[in-house]
């Protein structure tokens, strides 16, 4: 599954990121320069969520997904 978010691309400045989901990943990357950035999902789990309330923290997951890209393109 592939999803549009409103994340612009940290790289290239000129897209906006794609979430990807495959059976093991999830990973938000660049259609138009191909940056990208993947997190598995038992990390999400593991991280995420909230089992006491019952929450997934979503913004949270989302956001660190995207500071993976911005730390990619810093040193890039």
């Amino acid at each position: 599954m592939e999803m549009g978010t409103s994340y612009v691309c940290p790289s290239c400045g000129k897209a906006n990121l794609v979430l990807a989901e495959n059976p093991i990943y999830l990973t938000l990357y660049c259609p138009r320069c191909g940056a990208h950035s993947s997190i598995s999902k038992r990390s999400v789990i593991r991280g995420y969520v909230d089992y006491e309330n019952s929450v997934f923290k979503w913004k949270e997951a989302m956001g660190y997904i995207y500071a993976s890209i911005a730390a990619i393109d810093q040193k890039g």
